[in-house]
């Protein structure tokens, strides 16, 4: 986990300032690259899928109703709160904090907490991710 603790204090720091630091509710430059972001997948729903870099849920709370099953995660504690005040109300997607990469997910979402729905699709994805995988 190297570099991690210097990390954790920048976003910690950023997120004692704002629950928004990157203006990603306001700005719209950040509504635009979620859309486009959304608009590039190139199916419309998922099994599972894994969201690292969360921050506090914007791209979530987009993301959850294309997903059977969503996990995202983020380094700040404080931005793992503010995604999943966000999410609250979405019972298939779940918000940790995690070290990317070192605490990558060995399958991209539920992580045992059940089974996952089944959706035309039978696709994982990891959005900004280095892995990805499909199967029909």
């Amino acid at each position: 986990m190297t570099g991690v603790p210097l990390a954790l204090q920048y976003f910690d720091g950023l997120y004692a300032q704002s629950d928004d630091p990157w203006l990603l509710r306001e700005r719209w430059y950040e509504r635009r690259k979620r859309a486009l972001t959304l608009a590039m997948l190139p199916d419309e729903r998922y099994v599972r899928a894994f969201e690292p870099g969360c921050a506090n849920g914007e791209l979530t709370a987009a993301l959850a109703p294309r997903c059977g099953a969503l996990l995202a995660a983020d380094l700040s504690e404080e931005a793992v709160a503010l995604a999943r005040r966000r999410v609250a109300h979405l019972s298939h997607v779940h918000v940790e904090r995690r070290a990317v990469p070192d605490d990558w997910p060995d399958e991209p979402t539920d992580g045992g907490r059940g089974p996952s729905q089944r959706l035309e699709e039978r696709r994982q994805f990891t959005l900004y991710g280095a892995r990805t995988s499909s199967s029909r």
